[in-house]
């Protein structure tokens, strides 16, 4: 199997790479991974990651980004109604 050989995330279902450690859009892990497969100047990159958990975001922050999005959307809508009530 090559490096681009384009996989889906167990996780969220975007594109992930078999060269991928981590999903880029969930943080999950890749099953698919081997670092065998990469150039050395790539695992020597690797190996300077100390924690796997910087990597993959907490449940407080998915909450607080939904929380956000959340909030973000409801000013939105406050403000269409306000124009179109004017």
């Amino acid at each position: 199997m090559s490096d681009k050989v384009i996989m889906e995330c167990k996780s969220c279902g975007n594109d992930l790479q078999k060269s991928d450690k981590v999903c880029k859009y969930c943080g999950s892990k890749n099953p698919y991974f081997d670092p065998k497969s990469l150039a050395p100047h790539r695992i020597s990159l690797l190996s300077n990651v100390k924690d796997d958990d910087n990597l993959n975001p907490g449940e407080d922050d998915i909450k607080k980004k939904k929380k956000n999005r959340i909030i973000l959307i409801a000013i939105a809508i406050v403000i269409i109604i306000y124009i179109f009530l004017q």
